[in-house]
């Protein structure tokens, strides 16, 4: 899908500028940006054996070990959107982290931060609600995520719609999402192509 989708290029560049300039001035590095995606398929098995939350908690922790690995003389501090309302962590990231030395250093109704040494290694990892509110990093990665989504939709549509010309595209959610499925129904069984690896079982 080529990018940018919904602005002007020209107009993207100078605003792209105009951000470079406050980041510099404000001493600010945009170092890494990246977004995993789980496609039907794979989130169904997974969720075969283990709950939505376990999935969603395995997958941001991949990318906390990644940050770990990739600044592991820099003693990153790394914000998490809690999960869920949890305010206890230690043990979750004890099962990541097997062995390293893990302190608590806040349990509460705000936040839920750890302190964790691997090696010579040192992180600190913070979970606290509606981080994206509150911080840069964590809007950057749900906006990033959100519009990973919107491109992925995009090529789904679009499939379907030179398979099937008439059909309307869909966002995806629940309602017109099985009006959408309804319609490609009879394209699916034409083609063998399994209905389970477009819908999450939960």
């Amino acid at each position: 899908t080529k990018v940018p989708v919904a602005v002007d290029a020209q107009e993207l560049k100078i605003n792209s500028n105009r951000l470079n300039r406050a980041l510099e001035n404000a001493k600010i590095k945009c170092d890494w940006l990246i977004c995993d995606s789980v496609d039907v398929q794979m989130y169904n098995k997974r969720t075969s054996i283990e709950s939505k939350a376990a999935l969603n908690f395995s997958m941001a922790m991949n990318h906390v070990n990644t940050i770990m690995k990739r600044y592991s003389t820099q003693h990153p501090r790394i914000m998490v959107d809690r999960h869920g309302g949890r305010t206890n962590y230690r043990n979750d990231l004890q099962l990541c982290w097997p062995d390293a030395e893990i302190q608590i250093l806040c349990e509460d109704s705000e936040m839920s931060r750890y302190r964790m040494q691997l090696g010579k290694s040192l992180a600190t990892v913070t979970f606290a609600s509606k981080s994206d509110e509150k911080h840069l990093p964590v809007a950057l990665a749900s906006m990033i995520a959100k519009y990973t989504r919107e491109l992925k939709m995009i090529r789904l549509n679009r499939y379907f719609q030179n398979e099937i010309p008439e059909l309307e595209p869909t966002a995806g959610y629940v309602k017109d999402g099985r009006r959408f499925l309804k319609e490609i129904e009879p394209f699916l069984a034409d083609k063998g192509i399994n209905r389970e690896l477009l819908v999450r079982s939960s």
